[in-house]
């Protein structure tokens, strides 16, 4: 048992309403980490609550708990639900300081404890974890973009009604746009002035601004605000969605004849020539190396694409560099995480035997979980016989019977915990990952632009640019595989011993190999 000087911060979080609903509230969360700091023997120091999504960086709760931490050393101990309730992205894990700090964060469902003297399986896993908690959290982003598609095939625009609509529910429940009555009128107004064609935007924002026409915070609507109205087809009864056109359900408020006509006087006033569209496999991939700018690219001749610092900050010399060039470099870098069938072979047994074991263990303890209370109900059962007996008092009665309601109540949440860790597939997980490492070459050279911009991006980050050449990080778990490789094949290209795989690629014995 700790001592109660011993501190813990806990730390809560959701995300949406659904979840409030969904049994993962706050009040639900603090009070099961209550629980566990009175069962272990801590004193709680500080709470940190927050309803904010886990996948992005800058969450005020958890930089503040981050704060509080860094400030306050004798607190060394941090209490949450589990994983996704604490981080869904690299930065945050990265950001808590466990393998560098004598802190020490306990994952209470997940039943684990992660310090600087966790084990390299523990830290492998917990990698593992964290890539699927982010990969959920852009699944439910994906599964949300499919859901509002879905909704603008079915002629209904799914997002923030522009000037001239109202966002409204109909009598199916559905949200929809209506026609705004006060600005309507004088949206169609701005068609019929345009299409005069000698009436300038800078007067049509002024006579508007005079009728009355605000945007939805209230404020002046300028001419760019104007000009994007005159060309958003939203006003005709369509609308675009993902750079794709839709049949709307709702009411126009300018005809089509009169819509088209404006696009013709808008042409005409127009000097701008249209540009040819590229698409860039690398552009938002990295940054200047010289000024930290942003790299972008141009197409030369039609034919070739040159990647180079905007500039911003200034000129300062740095070359163009061919699209041909990164992406041999690129190609190298992925290359670098291939691993020999043999050693995948390994992992994978390796991994299956800790799932097995691990599952063994879970349904020992659910066994002996399920044993107790089976025990406990025929304890009440024998007390509630006594009460009615008079053998015993109400008094005693009550206190005795709260008693065991609460050890039961205790063993249900563990039982729930524990059929929640049964249902995490870290073997099928750790598949996925050994199997993109295998042919992570292949499969960029495959890929598409926009598929190897996605691509780069789960397994690299904080990428460089500078003086031609790519400096980057591997994100986890890949930086873990990519240097335990690294060190295994410089080992292999000395010795043909394959005994010390296992000291190289053994997770529980890695920490202790001598080799390489």
């Amino acid at each position: 048992m700790r001592s109660k000087k011993d501190l813990a911060c806990i730390y809560a979080r959701v995300s949406t309403e659904e979840q409030e609903k969904e049994g993962f509230s706050i009040p639900a969360q603090l009070k099961m980490l209550r629980e566990y700091a009175n069962k272990q023997g801590f004193t709680i120091a500080k709470e940190f609550v927050e309803s904010e999504t886990a996948r992005s960086t800058g969450r005020t709760g958890f930089n503040a708990m981050l704060a509080y931490l860094k400030k306050n050393k004798e607190c060394r101990s941090l209490l949450v639900e589990k994983t996704d309730r604490l981080t869904r992205n690299f930065e945050d894990y990265i950001a808590l300081g466990i393998t560098h700090t004598n802190r020490e964060v306990h994952l209470v469902k997940e039943g684990k404890v992660l310090s600087r003297n966790s084990s390299p399986s523990d830290f492998f896993m917990q990698n593992i974890q964290v890539s699927m908690a982010a990969y959920t959290s852009h699944n439910i982003s994906a599964e949300a973009k499919k859901g509002m598609r879905a909704k603008a095939e079915a002629g209904f625009y799914p997002s923030v009604a522009p000037l001239g609509y109202l966002n409204t529910t109909n009598s199916h429940g559905i949200k929809v746009i209506t026609l705004d009555p006060v600005l309507a009128p004088l949206v169609k107004q701005i068609f019929e002035l345009y299409s005069k064609g000698s009436v300038s935007l800078k007067t049509i924002a002024k006579e508007m601004y005079s009728l009355g026409l605000r945007s939805h915070k209230g404020n002046k609507v300028g001419i760019s605000t104007i000009y994007k109205m005159l060309l958003n087809p939203i006003y005709r009864g369509k609308f675009l969605w993902n750079k794709v056109e839709y049949n709307g359900n709702h009411e126009p408020i300018v005809s089509s004849a009169l819509w088209f006509a404006v696009q013709d006087v808008r042409e005409d006033r127009s000097v701008a020539k249209p540009k040819q569209s590229h698409e860039f496999a690398y552009i938002g991939l990295m940054k200047c190396g010289h000024c930290d700018c942003a790299i972008t690219a141009e197409r030369k001749k039609n034919k070739y694409s040159y990647y180079h610092c905007t500039g911003y900050k200034g000129k300062h010399g740095e070359p163009h560099v061919r699209e041909e060039k990164l992406y041999e470099q690129f190609s190298n870098l992925l290359e670098g995480l291939a691993i020999d069938d043999e050693v995948a072979e390994f992992i994978l047994n390796g991994i299956q035997k800790d799932t097995a074991d691990s599952r063994k263990a879970l349904e020992d303890t659910r066994e002996r979980l399920v044993s107790q209370r089976k025990r406990l109900l025929r304890r009440s059962d024998v007390l509630y016989d006594d009460r009615l007996d008079g053998r015993i008092d109400v008094t005693r009665y009550d206190s005795k019977s709260a008693v065991i309601k609460r050890e039961i109540e205790l063993i249900d949440e563990n039982l729930s915990s524990l059929e929640s860790s049964s249902n995490y597939d870290p073997l099928a997980t750790a598949k996925g990952i050994i199997e993109l490492a295998q042919h992570a070459g292949t499969m960029f050279l495959k890929a598409s632009a926009s598929d190897r911009k996605q691509f780069l991006r789960s397994v690299l980050s904080n990428c460089t640019l500078r003086e031609g050449k790519i400096k980057h990080q591997f994100n986890e778990p890949y930086a873990l595989l990519h240097d335990t490789n690294t060190r295994w094949k410089a080992y292999r290209a000395v010795s043909d011993d394959l005994s010390a795989m296992d000291s190289f690629w053994h997770p529980e014995r890695n920490s202790n190999s001598g080799i390489g």
